[in-house]
């Protein structure tokens, strides 16, 4: 029986840092991929906001506010800001919530109001507009990189794919 395990076959090992550059004749399946390109973004998102002194739940939570989305709003902050989870951790722990803003409120990015019964509202601050703004575009810069050369109707027919896989598949 061979025992090597599926990190040892090329086609389904997980992806790794020397698999930067694919070959002509790569074989590998969607599953890959996807995986690959995830991580790569993941990490391209994780350096460049640590650059700017954030981590992605730190994005997360500035984009929902910058949308309107309240902290602990039945809709997620990262469904709010477009993202997915992350290494930071679900987007709905709520310590973790907690200690996030308390960052962003030490930094001047957010201010806190209370209506006087216990319940309060957070904004973005000037300062937090602007950095948030600022965000953006390396988050969009991103985004650009990694579809550079992509067509709108290659984006479209892979989106179209996925969907179709996903409700396939029961989601």
């Amino acid at each position: 029986m061979d025992r090597r395990s599926s990190d040892d076959d090329p086609r389904t090992a997980a992806p790794g840092p020397e698999d930067d550059q694919p070959t002509r004749d790569d074989d590998r399946p969607v599953g890959w991929w996807l995986t690959r390109v995830e991580r790569l973004l993941d990490q391209r998102f994780a350096e460049a906001l640590d650059e700017h002194g954030v981590t992605r739940r730190q994005w997360q939570v500035l984009e929902a506010l910058e949308r309107g989305v309240q902290p602990g709003a039945d809709e997620s902050l990262a469904a709010a800001s477009g993202s997915t989870a992350s290494a930071d951790g679900p987007a709905d722990d709520d310590q973790s919530l907690v200690d996030d803003l308390g960052e962003l409120v030490e930094s001047g990015w957010v201010a806190v109001e209370t209506d006087g019964l216990g319940a309060s509202r957070h904004s973005l601050t000037e300062r937090g507009t602007a950095a948030h703004a600022k965000l953006r575009d390396v988050v969009l810069g991103i985004g650009a990189d990694a579809f550079a050369g992509v067509t709108a109707d290659d984006r479209e027919t892979a989106l179209r794919v996925l969907r179709r896989a996903a409700a396939n598949l029961g989601g």
